[in-house]
């Protein structure tokens, strides 16, 4: 059975508030806020189809960002809840946890919790479990968080991983076989790129099934983000993070009330 998309404005703000000192809870406020933008701002440019071969290195390396930022953020919150003191980057250190390395982390947390139960958080986690695409997509969205902190270039092939992760879907797999078969000859991989134009009005163009693949790629890239931020939501407010973590539902659904009525 299909869960749908979970309600961040079902999470209440004012149960939780006094589970953190005001400087945690504003700190809270901005990596919540922080992190929903970046996410945000990358799904959308990819739901109204403006993803093409100019923009795609900032638009990756946006998501990648962003879900780094939530993924710290929540096992912050979790150290909390167990009495510890959030962790912080070590300047001498030669390099911080990949992003493959904290979504492992974080979803070990969950999916180990001794109250995880036949609830919402439980079956959000079966459903990203049995995510085809999630693990190699955070895989590969690594390289552009990596590019991104030290203000290069995403390394050569980082694209062609981000997609060949989505291609791992079998629906999105078919696809692309069907737009390089299509008209023989006539149909190329270039022209089926989910992100292979030039710019976006190009990026529309091409046969029927290239155009179909890429919105299939397009669709299915952005259900498996938002499943992560989902699991990671009703886990939170099933209390698998802990007390503090709760409110995290309540910072995203806040800050996206006020863009909707912007």
């Amino acid at each position: 059975m299909l869960v749908p998309f979970y309600d961040h404005d079902v999470v209440t703000h004012d149960a939780v508030a006094t589970d953190l000192t005001p400087q945690q809870h504003l700190e809270l406020q901005f990596k919540a806020s922080s992190s929903s933008d970046l996410i945000d701002d990358g799904l959308r440019t990819i739901r109204d189809g403006r993803l093409s071969a100019t923009n795609r290195d900032q638009v990756l390396a946006s998501l990648a960002t962003g879900l780094g930022r939530l993924y710290v953020l929540a096992l912050d919150l979790h150290r909390l809840e167990i009495g510890h003191i959030p962790e912080r980057p070590d300047p001498a250190a030669s390099c911080e946890p990949g992003l493959a390395d904290l979504h492992a982390r974080l979803f070990d947390i969950l999916g180990l919790h001794p109250e995880r139960s036949g609830g919402v958080a439980d079956q959000w986690l079966c459903r990203l479990s049995a995510d085809s695409v999630a693990d190699a997509l955070i895989e590969a969205l690594g390289a552009y968080r990596g590019a991104a902190a030290s203000e290069r270039k995403a390394p050569d092939g980082a694209w062609e991983r981000v997609r060949a992760a989505v291609d791992l879907d079998p629906g999105v797999g078919s696809h692309r076989l069907r737009s390089r078969a299509d008209d023989g000859a006539g149909g190329t991989d270039d022209a089926a790129d989910p992100a292979g134009a030039e710019n976006p009005g190009d990026a529309a163009a091409g046969t029927a099934t290239a155009r179909a693949y890429r919105e299939a790629w397009n669709s299915r890239f952005i259900s498996t983000v938002e499943t992560i931020r989902s699991t990671i939501d009703a886990c939170s407010q099933d209390g698998l993070l802990g007390g503090p973590a709760q409110s995290l539902g309540a910072e995203l659904a806040q800050r996206r009330r006020g863009t909707d009525a912007a």
